[in-house]
């Protein structure tokens, strides 16, 4: 009978064992919370669940939620707002340079005059759009002095001659004068520039 009841004792503790392992095991760690990022405000920085950055469409463009309000408009990028061009909503006008006298050889002097047209026909499509004299449309001749230094800035300019033109026009095409530069002189010298201009309105 001895070894009956050695048996059982052996049988009960396999049956304990078994039930033991068939229990839940214990409960581990509770999930990692979401990132935390730490927003600036008023009373201090505060806590909140940091979001997803927003992802690109396939076009390689933000979604229109996340557009930048530039240049004026909601939902524009950036660059889809042209500048007009230069002069635009200006009268045309024409206007034509004559031989340029020069007291003292500048080697690009006629170069950079030709480069100053575009300024001087605005100052003159200004005055046909807003002068006191737009009405008339007013045309006219001009000699235009310019004295450039021995190293080619402008150091003057001034009006020898006007027929016809605003004092508007004139005193916005000297001050454009002188923003110009020039090659030095021959011989390290100083030079007078007299440039004959003529403007009318372009029908």
């Amino acid at each position: 009978m001895k070894w009956l009841a050695g048996a059982i004792g052996l049988m009960t503790i396999a049956l304990a064992m078994l039930v033991a392992c068939k229990k839940d095991p214990p409960p581990g760690p509770p999930d990692a919370e979401p990132p935390m990022r730490m927003l600036g405000t008023v009373g201090g920085p505060v806590n909140v669940l940091a979001s997803a950055e927003p992802e690109p469409t396939a076009s390689g463009h933000l979604p229109p939620a996340q557009l930048e309000h530039v240049d004026g408009g909601p939902g524009k990028e950036k660059g889809d707002q042209i500048s007009p061009p230069v002069g635009a909503g200006l009268p045309p006008a024409e206007i034509s340079i004559g031989a340029i006298a020069q007291s003292v050889p500048i080697s690009n002097a006629e170069r950079i005059v030709a480069g100053m047209r575009a300024r001087f026909r605005r100052c003159y499509q200004t005055a046909l759009r807003d002068g006191a004299d737009a009405a008339r449309k007013p045309s006219g001749t001009m000699k235009l002095s310019i004295k450039v230094g021995a190293d080619g800035a402008v150091t003057a300019s001034d009006a020898v001659e006007n027929a016809g033109l605003p004092s508007s026009v004139v005193d916005c095409i000297v001050r454009a004068a002188k923003l110009a530069q020039f090659d030095p002189p021959e011989g390290g010298k100083t030079s007078t520039l007299i440039v004959p201009l003529r403007m009318d309105p372009k029908t």
